[in-house]
């Protein structure tokens, strides 16, 4: 059996809340999300996973897509304080849809960088 493996990522300035595009997980059964925050000691908000179940249109699993009906998962979050590194463990998954958000609170002139990987 071959393992299928994905790598989805944010990269948003501390200076504004942002989000990435939404990918496909609907085959993956895993997900682990490592953040990252350089260049800004004061920066803070939370790192989020957004979800959904919508079936794909057109063009399948490896189109652009935007779901009509998505919800934000309460874990994984990260909160985000100043420069550092933060891990979220590997967690059971059966979506088919993924989004990483991130909420500004404040800072300026950082990076945050937020990473999932999954497997099935």
């Amino acid at each position: 059996m071959s393992l299928r493996t994905f790598t989805a990522n944010l990269t948003q300035s501390t200076s504004a809340s942002g989000a990435s595009d939404w990918f496909y997980v609907g085959e993956m059964a895993k997900i682990s999300l490592i953040v990252s925050v350089t260049g800004d000691n004061t920066a803070a908000g939370t790192v989020n996973v957004n979800v959904s179940n919508d079936a794909a249109t057109g063009g399948g699993s490896m189109m652009s897509f935007t779901p009509s009906t998505s919800f934000t998962l309460a874990s994984p979050a990260v909160t985000v304080s100043g420069n550092g590194v933060s891990l979220v463990t590997p967690l059971d998954i059966a979506y088919q849809w993924m989004q990483i958000t991130f909420t500004r609170s404040s800072g300026t002139g950082g990076v945050v960088s937020a990473t999932i990987s999954g497997h099935d």
